[in-house]
């Protein structure tokens, strides 16, 4: 059958267009629109479009006003479909629409061009990776940190590096200066080395001297400092005459009036005005000595001082008899004997005489007793002799600590 039907099949009906599909003749109508009670009669045609009007499922429109507000969760949206074109991109006509891209994992291609069509952009790959298209270089700024040199297709995330520059700043760097620019500065603390200022605060860790230490500029001074070190001994180290080094001491001019110093203090010795040292004999002593008296009787003297280490420092004896007798010290602690004589550290005689004799010894330096003091006298000489004294004839004083 043909398309269209006349209404009157005899002649002179209104034909009424149809489309014959399979004998089956399907009304064509012209689409008309407005508001309610009105008709447009106005054709649809190129510059003409049919006005249509998009709703949400919930009679939204999902339009929104340029500039108006978008709220997430509570304005609608239209879901836009794109074009899986990852093998064969097609082209577009200037002026034509055309449909958007996505790779097979759904993910869009964006390629951003400046003015003069040069690409700007990243692309993403039908496996994900983005690549960076660059035909032109990018302009630099005031402050550029630097532009990408010509290249296609650079993979961010695997650099292809074909050569270092040897500027490590960049070629478009500034120059080098204590302020300014990031690059600025970097080139500054290349050539010089980091500034420090204010406080620095170092962490906990073990001090040695390794390292290079820098070299004495003063050789004069460091020539006196080494000298004055040579004569700096350790407590209880060797000294050797005409090897190790000395200072020479001061004195302090003090004949009238000698100043004092406290205990543990270091003091400076005294002279007279024409620089004579002065020079006290003084037993090292706290105190004053102890004394040990002894007086004859008809025996032989025989005493333990001190039954401990100690020092003599005076020894003051007189006999009054007719004949001398014999002293002697010995480092011991208990009173001696004759057959002590290996003890003996000291030996004197008392002269003998009716109307008196003796004699004083004082030692400022002490007679050393490392045992103890031992005290005997006898009428021989003999180390062992035992011959008994006279009673009230010998009168013996030991001075000790």
């Amino acid at each position: 059958m043909a398309d269209n039907v006349t209404a009157n099949a005899g002649a002179g009906g209104a034909v009424f267009a149809t489309d014959d599909i399979a004998s089956v003749h399907y009304p064509r109508s012209k689409q008309t629109w407005g508001p309610d009670g009105t008709a447009n009669d106005v054709d649809v045609a190129t510059g003409k479009p049919l006005p249509v009007q998009l709703r949400t499922s919930t009679g939204v429109e999902p339009v929104l006003i340029d500039g108006a507000a978008f709220t997430p969760a509570t304005s609608p949206v239209l879901m836009v479909g794109a074009e899986f074109d990852d093998v064969a991109p097609g082209v577009v006509i200037e002026g034509r629409a055309g449909g958007l891209r996505m790779a097979a994992n759904r993910c869009l291609y964006v390629n951003l061009r400046d003015n003069a069509g040069n690409e700007r952009g990243l692309n993403v790959d039908a496996s994900g990776n983005v690549t960076v298209n660059v035909t032109g270089s990018l302009p630099a700024g005031t402050a550029a940190i630097g532009k990408l040199a010509a290249n296609t297709g650079v993979d961010i995330g695997d650099v292809d590096v074909t050569s270092v520059p040897a500027d490590p700043f960049g070629l478009n760097a500034d120059v080098a200066s204590a302020t300014g620019s990031i690059s600025a500065k970097l080139r500054f603390i290349a050539g010089t080395g980091i500034p420090v200022t204010g406080t620095v605060t170092v962490g906990s860790h073990a001090v040695t001297n390794a390292g290079t230490f820098a070299v004495q500029v003063d050789g004069a001074a460091l020539t006196a400092l080494q000298l004055i070190d040579d004569a700096v001994f350790t407590d209880g180290a060797v000294f050797t005459p005409a090897v190790s080094k000395v200072l020479g001491i001061g004195m302090q001019a003090d004949e009238t009036a000698p100043a004092s110093v406290d205990e543990g203090d270091i003091g400076c010795p005294r002279m007279t005005l024409d620089r004579k040292q002065i020079a006290t004999l003084y037993a090292h002593t706290a105190g004053g000595c102890l004394t040990n008296s002894q007086l004859s009787t008809a025996a032989v003297i025989s005493t333990a001082v001190k039954a401990s280490p100690g020092q003599v420092y005076g020894i003051h004896c007189f006999n009054n008899g007719a004949n001398e007798v014999f002293l002697r010290l010995y480092n011991q602690t208990t009173a001696p004997v004759g057959t002590d004589n290996a003890n003996i550290v000291f030996r004197a005689m008392i002269p003998g005489n009716a109307a008196g004799a003796g004699f004083v010894v004082n030692l400022p330096q002490g007679i050393e007793h490392a045992t103890g003091i031992g005290l005997r006298v006898t009428g021989a000489v003999g180390d062992t002799d035992t011959t008994v004294l006279a009673a009230n004839e010998v009168m013996v004083t030991v001075l000790y600590k």
